[in-house]
């Protein structure tokens, strides 16, 4: 089988993929497979991310914004979540884990 990557490639690849950039993102940009750029990764001694893990989330930015009463369907379109629940499900998991984030009253 022919190396689709030189050694210079491959190991930028690898970077780019270590900095953050998904292996969909990567296969677009190189105009291959997402697994080519996953075997490449693996053959460096990289490890591939479990999906979502890309991105950590603002919590005091978000924090900040559900304690000054914006609107949760803003936050979350603003932070990337799905929708108005997923954003109260991680406002939930967050002050479980002892973030400060406000009770909202229904109604005021």
């Amino acid at each position: 089988m022919a190396a689709i990557f030189t050694d210079a490639e491959a190991a930028q690849v690898c970077a780019e993929y270590m900095a953050g950039s998904t292996l969909q993102e990567l296969a677009e940009r190189y105009y291959c497979n997402h697994m080519t750029i996953r075997r490449y990764v693996f053959k460096r001694g990289g490890v591939t991310r479990s999906r979502g893990a890309r991105k950590q989330p603002n919590i005091p930015m978000i924090m900040h914004d559900w304690n000054a009463g914006k609107d949760t369907e803003r936050i979350a379109m603003v932070y990337g979540y799905a929708d108005a629940v997923s954003m109260r499900q991680m406002v939930y998991r967050w002050r479980k884990a002892g973030w400060d984030f406000k009770r909202r009253q229904h109604g005021k």
